[in-house]
């Protein structure tokens, strides 16, 4: 993967991230933590913190500090802190994919995980923290059609390339 592959997925999750947040966010922080049995993911809200909170670890682990295990469990009471948190991690990822040149991008540094030192390129973790966020967002949908909100889900990325284009409606 590249830094192009990356920025054009990171723009994606970012714009389908949008696209959710301005439909659910609207009814109130109470969805954000309703229960939804059958998920696999106690809230929503649990979901959505664990994508956001991959994107601090996963940055600090490339900055070279100690990784520690987000908890993926964990998570925000109400959409605007879920909205800050996802603003501040969402501009330290640019910042980390534009001020890397070519070479630190695709030179090997050593991390720990789960007590194991590994080698990974920033660009492979980088591309780690886009495809993980695409991943779950099967998970957000589920979540919103056990919430009984399922014409809510996460658009696919035709919609944002029909936005790009200029093509009437979604």
């Amino acid at each position: 993967m590249d830094r192009k592959a990356i920025t054009e997925i990171f723009d994606y999750d970012e714009w389908a991230w949008d696209q959710v947040l301005d439909r659910v966010a609207a009814m109130g922080d109470e969805l954000l933590t309703k229960p939804a049995p059958g998920s696999g993911w106690p809230a929503l809200s649990n979901c959505l913190s664990h994508m956001i909170v991959g994107y601090q670890v996963w940055l600090e682990t490339i900055d070279g500090k100690p990784r520690v295990q987000g908890d993926a469990m964990a998570a925000v009471e109400s959409w605007s802190e879920l909205a800050a948190l996802a603003k501040r991690v969402r501009e330290r990822f640019r910042g980390k994919l534009t001020a890397l040149n070519d070479e630190e991008l695709h030179s090997d540094i050593e991390v720990m995980v789960y007590g194991e030192r590994l080698k990974y390129t920033p660009v492979e973790l980088l591309g780690n923290l886009v495809l993980h966020e695409r991943g779950h967002h099967g998970d957000v949908n589920t979540l919103l059609y056990q919430l009984d909100l399922p014409e809510l889900g996460v658009p696919d990325y035709r919609w944002l390339v029909n936005e790009k284009r200029g093509y009437p409606g979604l």
